[in-house]
């Protein structure tokens, strides 16, 4: 009889077990770091770093030899494939609009392509 009740207790335990997918929230960005090497806007080479969180994202232009060029922060959205990073600077908003493509992130302006690989 003890061994019936023994099973009877551990068994719901057997099915209950955790798993990675119950945290997934379906966002494949969320704590991701992603570069690109750039000639950044000082017109020295250097690497563009995206960060993401968890609704938040902060953008950081290195020169090549660690000096920070510049730092934002701001918010995105994701709406597979395409990635809207919105943040401030110099007082103007400004929006972002890039492609998440496997291990890659495109980013299309002024006739350039960036591509930042995951980190």
């Amino acid at each position: 009889m003890k061994r019936i009740v023994f099973l009877l207790a551990v068994l719901p335990l057997l099915f209950a077990g955790c798993s990675k997918d119950d945290e997934d929230d379906g966002n494949p960005l969320k704590g991701t770091k992603w570069v690109s090497e750039q000639i950044l806007n000082n017109g020295e080479p250097g690497t563009e770093t995206i960060t993401f969180g968890d609704q938040d994202v902060t953008i950081e232009a290195r020169t090549n030899d660690g000096l920070i060029g510049n730092t934002v922060h701001g918010t995105y959205t994701y709406n597979p494939p395409t990635i809207v990073i919105l943040f401030s600077f110099n007082g103007q908003s400004v929006s972002l609009h890039m492609t998440l493509d496997g291990n890659k992130i495109k980013y299309e302006n002024d006739g350039k392509t960036y591509i930042y690989n995951k980190q």
